[in-house]
């Protein structure tokens, strides 16, 4: 609850402070923290490779489907190469999402993608759009493409997340 008022420091902060990388136990007990992801600032807080944590939490199929699917909406927040690698090839493979579990992660991929508001993220939230069966997240896609194309619009000099 400090943390949320702004009074505390998040989970994971004394290891940022040592310029430690983030361990994966100390990634999942962010995720176990709260029904929603974690956010730019909670993440970086534990430090370098949370990016990393974050992409092996995704895949381990042994890691609970909402944990993976809090981890694949982190990546949002966590701006590197190989988040926005891993997010792209989430929703690229969409195809293959064999049960459940894997539509989900597709689905928190695709909105995830969409919020690094970047140029080939506008290209896959309307593929996803397109074969997008649930109506909640069609919804969810539209307004993040709409979102990205609006940024993409004002041009590189005033859209406000395009470097992420």
């Amino acid at each position: 609850m400090l943390v949320a008022l702004g009074l505390g420091s998040p989970p994971g902060a004394a290891a940022a402070d040592k310029g430690k990388p983030a361990g994966r136990e100390a990634v999942l007990k962010l995720l176990a923290a709260s029904e929603r992801a974690p956010n730019e600032q909670e993440l970086r807080a534990l430090g370098p490779d949370t990016d990393r944590q974050l992409i092996a939490i995704a895949s381990d199929g042994k890691v609970e489907p909402k944990m993976r699917a809090r981890a694949v909406a982190a990546l949002a927040f966590a701006p590197s190469s190989a988040s926005r690698a891993h997010l792209t090839k989430l929703v690229a493979e969409a195809g293959a999402a064999k049960d459940a579990t894997d539509l989900l992660l597709v689905r928190r991929a695709a909105v995830a993608l969409g919020l690094t508001r970047l140029a080939s993220a506008a290209r896959l939230l309307r593929a996803r759009l397109d074969v997008e069966e649930d109506a909640r997240v069609r919804g969810h896609l539209s307004r993040q493409l709409r979102v990205v194309e609006d940024s993409l619009s004002e041009g590189p000099g005033t859209a406000t997340n395009t470097a992420r």
